[in-house]
C-alpha cells in the first residue's frame, strides 16, 4: 500500500505528544507547502490539529473540566526561536511578569532578538521579535537577564 502525505503527516501528528507545537517545515518532506497545508487544514476539521496562526498548528491537550490547554506565549516564541535558531529574551512587562512582579499578563509579548524582526497574531495576543545587537545578549544568567530587561 502506498502511503500518502496525509498519513504521512497524520501520523506524525499521532506519534506526537498533546501539545506539541508544528510548523509547516516540520512537514517539508511529505509535499510542497500548498499540499501540507490542504492536508493540515484537513486535519483541522477533523479536530486533530489547530491552527494558531500562519504556519504553526498545534496538538491540542484536552482536559475533561478546562477543556483545550494552549502553549503560553513564551512557550509558542521558545519554539519560534528554535526554529529560527535565534536567541530570544523577554523585555518589559512580560519580563516583570516571568519575574513574578506583576500579575498582569501582557497581550503584547515583547522578545529581543537576533534574529529577523516580526510580529505574530496569536488569536487576540501579540509575540513581538524585536531584532537588537548580540551585546544585549552578554550575559548568559537567565534570572539577570530578566531582570536587566525588566529594568
Amino acid at each position: 500500500m502506498i502511503e500518502t502525505s496525509k498519513n504521512k503527516i497524520q501520523t506524525k501528528i499521532l506519534k506526537s505528544s498533546f501539545g506539541e507545537i508544528f510548523f509547516l517545515d516540520d512537514f517539508s518532506k511529505y509535499g510542497s507547502s500548498d499540499n501540507i497545508r490542504k492536508v493540515l487544514s484537513r486535519l483541522e476539521n477533523e479536530g486533530l490539529v489547530e491552527r494558531l496562526t500562519h504556519g504553526i498548528y498545534l496538538k491540542p491537550k484536552k482536559d475533561l473540566l478546562l477543556g483545550k490547554i494552549y502553549p503560553t506565549v513564551d512557550e509558542i516564541a521558545k519554539q519560534i526561536a528554535k526554529r529560527d535558531k535565534a536567541r530570544i529574551a523577554p523585555t518589559g512587562v512580560l519580563a516583570l511578569y516571568l519575574l513574578g512582579l506583576t500579575t498582569q499578563i501582557p497581550l503584547k509579548a515583547v522578545y529581543l532578538t537576533d534574529g529577523s524582526q516580526r510580529e505574530i497574531k496569536i488569536g487576540n495576543r501579540t509575540i513581538q521579535f524585536k531584532k537588537t545587537v548580540p551585546k544585549s545578549f552578554a550575559i548568559k544568567d537567565e534570572l539577570l537577564h530578566l531582570i536587566v530587561q525588566a529594568f
